[in-house]
């Protein structure tokens, strides 16, 4: 059976590497919808894939959610609302990460990144109280797909910033004309802005501890052997 792991951004892929195993795929799409949905179809149409982990970063909704947090999706919201796995679900739940707190709950992606707290938290309104939540720019794409093409899914994000956090820079004026993040273009601004450079390092070693927890969480699931999916 083939997995597929499925994530924007190399950076979030990388822990995984260390993984050997002939039937997981790590997968790129590039950042957004619109990459994802032509790259996850792209894997669709080339495999016969069984299952898709979706992971990556996420912006926390919530007040509970600190970094490094996981939010396991039992609802990916979008233009439509998606449901994944529910056999994919139970697993996850017996999954023991050691420290690592994990939660379900809504994911809400959106067509941009969310750089200040109070975008996030103008969003963070429109939940009911209580929720659980975190916001994304990629699941809903992955799951539209996925529900198309009936193949169970799971989507699994790690908590890059609180909701009261601004990000040290607002990414989406560096997104090339394919969504993606103009690395060349962040590098010559924070040069000419070096004010945002801790800011930058900070959100880099994050993204290297988000990316762990979310590989942890991947190994143990592929080797439980989920039945029913």
């Amino acid at each position: 059976m083939l997995w597929a792991v499925v994530a924007a951004m190399k950076s979030e892929l990388v822990p995984l590497r260390r993984y050997s195993s002939p039937d997981l795929q790590l997968i790129e799409t590039g950042m957004g919808q619109l990459n994802a949905d032509r790259v996850v179809r792209q894997l669709f149409n080339q495999n016969q894939v069984h299952v898709v982990i979706h992971i990556g970063l996420a912006g926390a909704l919530s007040p509970m959610l600190q970094l490094g947090d996981l939010v396991i999706a039992k609802e990916v919201q979008g233009t439509h609302s998606f449901e994944p796995s529910p056999a994919l679900l139970a697993a996850a739940a017996e999954i023991n990460l050691n420290g690592i707190r994990a939660y379900t709950g809504a994911i809400i992606t959106q067509d941009k990144i969310l750089c200040r707290a109070s975008d996030k938290q103008r969003l963070a309104l429109k939940l009911a109280p209580g929720t659980v939540a975190c916001v994304d720019m990629e699941s809903a794409a992955v799951a539209a797909v996925c529900a198309q093409y009936k193949v169970p899914f799971l989507v699994v994000r790690s908590i890059s910033d609180r909701l009261d956090e601004d990000l040290p820079a607002d990414f989406n004026r560096f997104r090339g004309h394919n969504g993606n993040l103009a690395t060349g273009k962040l590098l010559a601004s924070s040069a000419l802005h070096p004010a945002s450079l801790p800011g930058l390092v900070k959100l880099r070693r994050r993204t290297r501890l988000c990316a762990e927890h979310l590989a942890r969480f991947v190994e143990q699931l592929v080797q439980a052997r989920v039945a029913g999916v």
